[in-house]
């Protein structure tokens, strides 16, 4: 009787601990969670940030040259000319590595490229190279090709 009172509170015991270190791991989660998203927010506002100096930085230049063909020091900045406006309209298109852009700009590739140039979810994935593409994107892009061959009937 004593034996089967002490295995009893022995397996009460080891629950009682589990089930705490399970609770502090999901708070822990849970922080981790809370802080990634603060800094994925702080990122995209800083991207926002940078656009609207761009946009700002190109127009002056445009009045610039309109006043009579002078040419201001903002003029002369990589973001006002023709190829800094190219780059910062379409990053996904750098030669870095995915790790790189996602430490850049919080998301993939192809969910950059959803979020910001409007495209469906498998024009994305289709549009971005392998090497950028997480192992998910990668099942999700085989995944919605079959079922957009499923979707198209075929002719008899």
């Amino acid at each position: 009787m004593k034996r089967l009172a002490l295995i009893s509170m022995t397996v009460a015991a080891c629950l009682s601990l589990a089930a705490c270190g399970n609770s502090n791991d999901q708070a822990e989660q849970e922080s981790e969670i809370s802080s990634l998203k603060t800094a994925n927010s702080k990122l995209k506002k800083k991207i926002q940030a940078k656009k609207k100096a761009a946009k700002k930085n190109s127009s002056s230049a445009t009045s610039d040259k309109s006043q009579g063909g002078q040419q201001t020091q903002a003029s002369n900045t990589p973001a006002s000319n023709g190829q800094g406006q190219q780059a910062s309209a379409d990053p996904t298109t750098s030669t870095g590595n995915l790790h790189d852009f996602v430490n850049q700009y919080g998301v993939s590739p192809a969910r950059y490229k959803m979020e910001h140039q409007g495209m469906s979810e498998l024009e994305a994935l289709q549009s971005t190279p392998t090497g950028m593409k997480t192992s998910g994107e990668i099942q999700m892009q085989h995944i919605l090709e079959q079922q957009q061959g499923q979707a198209t009937p075929q002719g008899n």
